[in-house]
């Protein structure tokens, strides 16, 4: 196996549980992270998908960033922050994990959740904004 997509916490496992529907024949491998069981441990290429400003999300990408480093892998992060509306304490939690994660991993890429709002057309809803995201994310990344 050559890449292996994570979903951290919440948000990044709904993401890649979208991807894993629509995106099932491209060659990747994906995996939700808080299932209980470790990853396939032959990825050379580790993707994490996280969704930061919960409780849950930046640790477990933290950890995933870290089990996969631990396997030679080399690691990339697609962070997305909180809605501005959610506010500070979740934007602080997102600042604090993305940081550690810069630390961690070989890259990361960040995504503000605010930008959804300019994606789809009035009216369409914010479920069709999360896919039209999570296609331009796919699109941009792989």
């Amino acid at each position: 196996m050559n890449q292996l997509v994570i979903g951290a916490g919440g948000a990044g496992s709904a993401i890649v549980k979208r991807w894993r529907a629509s995106h099932a024949d491209g060659g990747v491998t994906f995996w939700i992270g808080h299932t209980g069981e470790p990853p396939p441990p032959d990825a050379r290429q580790v993707v994490v998908v996280v969704g930061l400003g919960g409780r849950t999300g930046g640790l477990a990408a933290i950890a995933e960033v870290f089990r996969a480093k631990a396997r030679d892998a080399k690691t990339t992060v697609l962070a997305i922050l909180p809605f501005s509306f959610e506010g500070l304490l979740r934007r602080t939690r997102a600042q604090a994990s993305l940081a550690a994660l810069r630390e961690a991993a070989d890259a990361v890429h960040v995504f503000a959740n605010d930008d959804l709002f300019g994606a789809v057309s009035t009216g369409q809803g914010l479920q069709a904004a999360y896919r039209f995201c999570d296609e331009a994310l796919w699109l941009k990344n792989f």
